[in-house]
């Protein structure tokens, strides 16, 4: 679990913060098998904080010469979930292509916000049906570096049910960054 001071660190920071977990079992099978070109994973959403990842991660897979890993979550309901609801599936599988192509479309304009042509490391899109955290956690995997946003919630706010990063942090297997969408503070 995450321990008090690093939660408390993830949630107050105004500078990103490197989350490293010390991985219970190192398979030296898969150790040899890792080329360290493995493609950085950053969640991408409509926030502010989700801006300041892609920046965040874009400029860190340039520095390592590799590419990023866009993850978009729907948190659609599954079909079996809206079939016992009595939801036709012809209208599941349109709304979900629907839903699919707006995202698709959003994630775009985040990643041009973030970034121009020029300079983008290679770059891989990913649109999942999931909830944001097991997609994340899903394309994440103890050789990937994971980045994501943060709103640095402060105060009673702080109190409420855990957001994305925060829920990553208690249970992502490898690194991960949280960026936070608001700059540093300055020092008067």
């Amino acid at each position: 679990l995450l321990g008090s001071t690093s939660h408390r660190v993830l949630m107050h920071a105004s500078v990103p913060v490197v989350l490293v977990r010390t991985p219970p079992h190192v398979d030296p099978t898969i150790a040899e098998e890792h080329d360290g070109r493995r493609p950085l994973v950053v969640g991408v959403d409509q926030s502010a904080g989700s801006q300041a990842a892609l920046r965040w991660a874009f400029d860190e897979a340039c520095r390592r010469d590799v590419g990023v890993l866009a993850v978009h979550a729907l948190d659609a309901p599954s079909a079996p979930t809206l079939r016992a609801l009595g939801v036709p599936v012809e209208l599941v599988a349109s709304r979900l292509t629907q839903a699919r192509s707006t995202a698709r479309q959003e994630v775009d304009e985040q990643i041009d916000r973030a970034l121009p042509m020029a300079g983008r490391p290679r770059l891989d899109r990913l649109i999942d049906d999931g909830a944001p955290v097991s997609a994340l956690l899903r394309y994440a995997t103890p050789e990937h570096l994971l980045v994501v946003g943060t709103r640095g919630r402060r105060g009673f706010a702080e109190l409420g049910p855990g957001s994305v990063s925060h829920q990553c942090a208690h249970h992502v297997t490898g690194p991960m960054v949280a960026v936070p969408s608001r700059p540093p503070a300055t020092r008067a």
